[in-house]
C-alpha cells in the first residue's frame, strides 16, 4: 500500500498496482486522473476514475483503473493522430485543388485584364472553342455591340 495525498490534503492508502497505474498515466499522457469518492458521492451513479485533460474536460470515465485503460489512452491517441494526419492530407487536398482551380482561370484572368488596360473601347478575342468573342468597355449592358 502507497499513501497518497487527494486535492482536499487528506492523505490516503492506494494499492500499489492502483499507484503504479495512476503514475504510469500521469508520465505517458497530459491527463489527470481522478477519483470520485462513492462513500463521499452516494448520489452519484457514474465510474468513480475520471481521466481528463488539464482544463477539466473529461476525456474518459472508467470502474476500474488497470492496464486496460492504459492501452485505451494509447488507442485514442492514435486515433488522434490518424485524424490528424487525415485532417492534414484534406487539407492539401483541398490546396491542391484551389491552385488547379486558380491555375485554370489564369489565362481567363490575364486576357480579362489585357481587355481592361486596353485603350481601345472594344477588345476582340477567340475563346477555346474558336468563337470570336467582342468585349465593349463602353457598353454598360454587356451586351456588345
Amino acid at each position: 500500500m502507497g499513501l497518497y495525498m487527494n486535492q482536499r490534503g487528506e492523505i490516503r492508502d492506494i494499492d500499489d498496482d492502483l499507484l503504479g497505474i495512476v503514475t504510469e498515466i500521469r508520465e505517458r499522457f497530459d491527463v489527470r486522473v481522478k477519483y470520485l469518492d462513492p462513500d463521499a458521492h452516494r448520489e452519484i451513479t457514474d465510474a468513480p476514475y475520471v481521466i481528463t485533460d488539464q482544463q477539466d474536460n473529461v476525456i474518459l470515465t472508467v470502474w476500474h483503473l488497470d492496464r486496460r485503460v492504459i492501452d485505451k489512452l494509447y488507442q485514442m491517441q492514435d486515433i488522434q493522430q490518424v485524424q490528424k494526419n487525415y485532417e492534414l492530407a484534406q487539407a492539401a487536398n483541398k490546396a491542391e485543388l484551389a491552385r488547379k482551380a486558380e491555375e485554370a482561370r489564369a489565362p481567363a484572368k490575364d486576357l480579362m485584364l489585357r481587355a481592361f488596360k486596353s485603350p481601345k473601347s472594344t477588345y476582340t478575342f477567340r475563346n477555346d472553342e474558336g468563337k470570336l468573342i467582342k468585349i465593349n468597355n463602353t457598353d454598360p449592358t454587356g451586351e456588345g455591340g
